[in-house]
């Protein structure tokens, strides 16, 4: 089962919060993550037999749910995310005969070593890991839920992922902190002992119609804070707005790069 909100540390349980209150409107604001599961279902290139037990981290609104369920129909698979509210949401995208077919809990993905005991041929995640404090320590703990020759598909964001957010909060000391590059990704897979299979990454421009839409954006996803540092004060952040907005406005509106990642790890 997973820790139950008393026993979360306080930045896990704050970051509970943050996506208890985006849960309804994560959908709405959530294009890219729609994209990004699309592609990493792609990477996914089975040889023999169809995985039978397949778990997801993170489920969030049911984005690669949708698809691992139509891609799986033979498989039990196993919806988990921090948010009770994003398992509600993922539950109604699937149906009730999707819905039938999967299992729900709430866990904290970075503790899926100690919060399961059974064990996967797949196990999936996507945009997902920029928000874990610790790489190493959770592919450490996927592989150890993973079968003998189980695979791990995964997504997440670049280290210089919005480089035009990282740029406008340089000005106010302010470090981005969310992304992994692929050197971190294969240190980790070599130290749980997993093999990196696939590994794919590509840029997704985006115009918003202004700052405050592309930071509502954040906003509904969760983001009530830049990880690596605390909220900023009402002023810097009205600052901050102004100065992305003059920064990265064209006449179509204002511009945002995404940089998310792909990857096949296997055991």
């Amino acid at each position: 089962m997973g820790a139950g909100p008393a026993m979360l540390p306080v930045a896990i349980r704050y970051r509970q919060l943050s996506f208890e209150r985006a849960a309804r409107r994560y959908d709405a604001v959530s294009e890219v993550q729609r994209l990004m599961a699309r592609r990493l279902v792609k990477l996914l290139q089975l040889e023999g037999e169809s995985p039978r037990h397949v778990l997801e981290l993170g489920c969030g609104t049911g984005h690669l749910s949708e698809l691992l369920v139509g891609k799986f129909p033979g498989a039990r698979l196993l919806c988990t995310d921090l948010s009770r509210g994003m398992l509600e949401q993922t539950r109604r995208r699937l149906g009730g005969d999707g819905a039938r077919r999967v299992h729900w809990l709430q866990l904290d993905a970075s503790r899926v070593r100690d919060g399961l005991r059974a064990r996967f041929d797949l196990i999936a995640s996507s945009a997902m890991v920029q928000w874990l404090d610790d790489l190493p320590a959770h592919v450490d703990g996927v592989g150890q839920r993973l079968r003998p020759g189980g695979r791990y598909l995964v997504s997440g964001f670049a280290t210089d992922n919005l480089p035009e957010l990282a740029l406008a909060l340089a000005r106010f000391d302010v470090a981005p902190g969310i992304g992994h590059s692929r050197e971190q990704l294969e240190r980790a897979c070599s130290a749980a002992g997993l093999r990196l299979v696939a590994f794919q990454s590509e840029s997704i421009p985006r115009v918003y119609r202004d700052a405050r839409e592309f930071f509502e954006v954040l906003r509904a996803m969760g983001a009530s804070r830049y990880p690596g540092g605390s909220p900023l004060a009402p002023g810097a952040l009205r600052a901050l707005m102004r100065d992305y907005g003059e920064g990265n406005a064209s006449a179509h509106g204002v511009h945002a790069t995404w940089r998310p990642w792909y990857a096949l790890l296997s055991r």
